[in-house]
């Protein structure tokens, strides 16, 4: 197999027996696709795989061999990464975006888009959260690709929550002041991002409440999931946003 091959040759130095591929199947439960969103028009799993279970929703490929094991997505491995190839275009001249984030803030771009830093603090409710947030120049995160949201569950995730525990998830910047009907990022950004749990609605209906990060596979649920809280509740983790400098 010629990705296999690529593989072997590039991890020579590393003690992995496996490494990270595209496919996952946090999109949608059950159902394994491309990270891209693209269908598995070939796959290679090893018989008996992908198991259905909640905390193995990533693909990997094995070293020796080339076939695929699903495993869980928190684990650490080589990876294998895909782009498109370059054509050649006139030469322009353009001003580069900033990319430099203040100390402990974490910069973040896939496929061009995204480009933000982010931190990750402990402990509040989304009100305090988010005026924290502002003090730093930020606002609470917002969500608009997959990408993103799977970054943040990993910027943010810690061993505690991988229980299936409100209290363990994340603060983000959604918020609702008239039961779920309008949904708002406090940044001003369209609230195009719509990847709720409990069949893609908002599960709690309250006058007004505020969206929560799935960290991990918590409550059978993908680490792309969002949910709705009351924005009084206690969280252990919230994530801040804002342009690099």
């Amino acid at each position: 197999m010629f990705l296999n091959g690529k593989a072997n040759k590039a991890f020579a130095d590393v003690s992995s027996d496996t490494y990270w591929i595209g496919a996952t199947d946090t999109i949608k439960p059950q159902t394994w696709s491309w990270l891209d969103n693209s269908s598995l028009a070939f796959n290679n799993w090893v018989k008996g795989q992908p198991q259905n279970t909640f905390d193995s929703n990533c693909g990997a490929g094995l070293m020796q061999g080339g076939k695929w094991i699903s495993d869980n997505c928190n684990k650490q491995k080589p990876f294998i990464c895909e782009f498109k190839t370059i054509k050649d275009t006139t030469t322009t001249t353009t001003h580069p975006k900033p990319t430099s984030c203040q100390p402990s803030w974490t910069y973040y771009v896939v496929n061009g888009t995204t480009g933000y830093c982010y931190k990750v603090f402990n402990n509040a409710t989304w009100i305090d959260a988010e005026n924290n947030c502002i003090v730093d120049g930020a606002h609470l995160a917002s969500i608009h690709t997959l990408d993103e949201a799977l970054f943040l569950a990993y910027l943010a995730y810690w061993p505690g929550a991988d229980v299936c525990d409100v209290y363990k998830m994340a603060w983000i910047g959604g918020h609702t002041d008239d039961n779920n009907a309008h949904w708002y990022w406090t940044d001003g950004t369209p609230f195009n991002y719509t990847t709720w749990r409990s069949g893609g609605r908002p599960t709690s209906s309250l006058p007004r409440s505020c969206t929560l990060k799935y960290l991990t596979t918590q409550c059978q649920q993908p680490a792309s999931t969002i949910d709705n809280w009351s924005c009084e509740r206690l969280l252990a983790k919230y994530i801040c946003k804002k342009s690099p400098e």
